[in-house]
């Protein structure tokens, strides 16, 4: 008789979850809020509650993968497992151990305890691992999953620069901005949150999946600018990796895993990397890199995956 493993998030997709818990044969569910306003925010923790405790009593799963954040839905897992005495992992895509705040301490307090009465935590890059490995706590990384995208798309004539935006406050838009200026030759479009005052920029807001991947496969070159934040990883890299795009990234302490040649550490360095990139000969170069990128991150991944389903074939049902 096989575990029943399903795994939960407080959203309305989670590629992420999706791919771990395909790999292991399980099902997850995502649960969503579409009312906005933090006027809203307990009514909303409130429902998220009352429907993740309903999934549970109907699913009755052996194993739970809860995803934090919010750290409410592993907690009210962690409280369904302690009374039916049954088994929980937190997959982490972020931690409030660095943000400051008294509220943000209090969750923080109430991730540690979580992450130790977890028989596992899954974090996304492997300096939240070493993090969690110096407080005893234990924990594995599984990069996020890189989509196949078939690149068959037709370059956009001008040479372009996609910067996808999730609407996060360590996006660097005055950095995207001071690039369009500087380099009026070259288009920079954007696609997400939209942004009043973006001169000389292409705004193409939220699209369709299908209509977002056109986009990424037709741009010449990816970003990510971060500001303030030394610890995340975005999703939007593996992105450029499906997409078979170079990309440049700001360099932090977790974005330095990936390597000199896909990093900036400021403006000049960024445009210099660009301008050398509208140069074909160096253009299929860094697609030679990408490529070496994409076959290590889901060689590391199929390994986290691996450890992953080990780890869990010891558990009775």
């Amino acid at each position: 008789m096989k575990n029943n493993i399903i795994g939960i998030a407080w959203a309305k997709s989670s590629p992420r979850l999706d791919g771990i818990l395909q790999s292991l044969n399980g099902r997850s569910y995502k649960i969503g809020w579409t009312i906005k306003g933090k006027f809203f925010s307990l009514l909303k923790y409130i429902f998220l509650s009352i429907k993740t405790i309903h999934l549970l009593i109907k699913t009755k799963p052996d194993i739970i993968i809860a995803q934090n954040p919010p750290i409410f839905c592993p907690l009210i897992v962690y409280i369904y497992t302690k009374i039916f005495n049954k088994k929980f992992l937190i997959d982490h895509h972020s931690l409030f151990l660095f943000r400051k705040g008294i509220f943000w301490r209090f969750l923080s307090v109430v991730e540690i305890k979580l992450m130790k009465k977890s028989m596992l935590n899954i974090v996304i890059h492997d300096n939240y691992r070493k993090i969690l490995k110096k407080r005893d706590i234990k924990a594995l990384t599984i990069f996020d999953q890189v989509p196949v995208i078939i690149n068959d798309e037709k370059k956009y004539d001008i040479f372009t620069v996609i910067f996808p935006l999730g609407g996060h406050p360590d996006e660097d838009i005055e950095l995207l901005q001071e690039l369009a200026h500087s380099l009026k030759n070259i288009q920079f479009i954007t696609t997400g949150v939209m942004h009043k005052n973006l001169n000389n920029i292409k705004q193409l807001g939220f699209l369709p999946y299908r209509e977002y991947v056109k986009v990424l496969k037709k741009s010449h070159i990816g970003i990510c600018l971060i500001k303030n934040n030394q610890w995340t990883f975005p999703h939007v890299v593996f992105e450029f990796l499906g997409a078979n795009i170079p990309f440049l990234v700001t360099k932090t302490y977790t974005t330095k895993a990936l390597g000199e040649n896909f990093l900036v550490a400021n403006k000049k360095e960024l445009m210099d990397k660009i301008i050398l990139l509208t140069d074909l000969e160096t253009y299929k170069h860094y697609l030679e890199h990408v490529k070496k990128m994409r076959e290590k991150i889901m060689i590391m991944r199929e390994l986290g995956i691996k450890e992953l389903k080990k780890c869990l074939s010891s558990i009775n049902p």
